[in-house]
């Protein structure tokens, strides 16, 4: 059994260092995401965490395309009435976007610079707040409708064998709500670590 451990772990090790030789990876990670809503003089912001997987084909040792799903859970704050004073659930933020990179180098060390471009869905938690009336329920709720809409992603970073650090900065602009005469403009700064299994002989 210890026989096959080594064996296994060399052919691990062997993988990550001969990474610039496959044909594909599969990466996951977590990272910690900024968000901001702004709609119209309306404002929201919040910190959440999210977690992300994607699949990549190696197209020449620098140039990559892929395919990523991300999702976000982050707790939102306003700034504008009635919702300053709401207790407010999470909103889910998911994304899939098809993503392009670009390493600098052929070292173990490489930066790197990408995009990224897909189809975001925003799923808004409710909100509650006290009843100001002497009548009726304790607390008002509002339920908010799921929106989707089209966005984009820039991103910088660097790879050291199967690891991975970087910063994304996502924007999705128009998505429509029943709460706002103005549709949404989201933006998201998020700092993320990953690991990458390479495979695949050229």
């Amino acid at each position: 059994m210890k026989k096959l451990n080594f064996i296994l772990f060399l052919l691990f090790i062997s993988s990550v260092l001969h990474a610039q030789d496959k044909k594909f990876s599969f990466g996951l990670g977590p990272g910690v995401s900024m968000t901001n809503f702004k709609s119209g003089s309306d404002k929201s912001y919040g910190t959440g965490f999210d977690y992300f997987v994607n699949f990549f084909y190696h197209l020449t040792p620098n140039i990559s395309g892929g395919i990523e799903y991300q999702k976000v859970n982050v707790g939102l704050k306003f700034d504008y009435a009635p919702y300053n004073l709401a207790d407010i659930e999470n909103t889910g933020i998911t994304n899939i976007s098809l993503k392009g990179l670009y390493h600098f180098g052929n070292n173990a060390f490489r930066p790197y610079v990408g995009i990224g471009g897909g189809y975001y869905h925003v799923n808004p938690g409710s909100a509650s707040i006290d009843n100001p009336l002497p009548i009726g329920p304790e607390k008002i709720v509002f339920d908010f409708e799921p929106k989707s809409a089209g966005g984009f992603a820039p991103e910088v970073g660097a790879s050291y064998k199967g690891f991975q650090l970087s910063a994304l900065y996502h924007v999705v602009a128009g998505v429509d709500t029943e709460f706002s005469s103005d549709p949404i403009v989201y933006t998201n700064l998020e700092f993320r670590a990953s690991y990458n299994i390479y495979f695949g002989n050229r």
